[in-house]
């Protein structure tokens, strides 16, 4: 017996959702809308919860850079509609009195299945290693059950 409703009947992540974003059908990948809305979501929570002049914004993601083969190097990739691009991340400033934003000090990366495979996945990856080095802490959040072997 199939059940539908528009509640989440899972406490957490509804991991038949998440499969179900994975495993498209006829149907384009809903990947990309449950994405943007999560860092909606997350953004406004922890706007709410942050201290006074901390502040965490929406901004582009480490996943929507890929590797130019020709030129061996990174580039960023023009937005097309793809479940690898086009994707935001959260942000979160330390407030500085000389700046209005202030000073990243944590970026929050909701995983996608392509930077866990394919070509992506090492483009992420590069991107990943700069943003540790630039000495601000990084949350991933791995969501996805699937194409997990050999991640890191």
């Amino acid at each position: 017996m199939v059940i539908k409703t528009r509640d989440n009947l899972y406490k957490g992540v509804n991991a038949h959702l998440h499969s179900m974003a994975q495993n498209p059908s006829k149907s384009p990948t809903i990947w990309r809308s449950i994405h943007l809305a999560h860092i909606t979501y997350l953004t406004d929570a922890l706007n709410a919860q942050l201290p006074e002049s901390y502040v965490a914004r929406a901004e582009t993601s480490l996943q929507i850079w890929v590797e130019d083969a020709d030129a061996d190097l990174l580039k960023q990739q023009t937005p097309i509609p793809d479940t690898s691009i086009g994707l935001s991340s959260v942000i979160i400033y330390k407030p500085l009195s000389h700046d209005y934003f202030g000073e990243p000090i944590t970026r929050v990366e909701l995983l996608s299945s392509s930077n866990k495979i394919g070509k992506a996945k090492k483009a992420y990856l590069q991107n990943r290693r700069i943003a540790l080095i630039s000495g601000s802490s990084l949350v991933e959040l791995d969501y996805l059950h699937q194409n997990t072997t050999d991640y890191c």
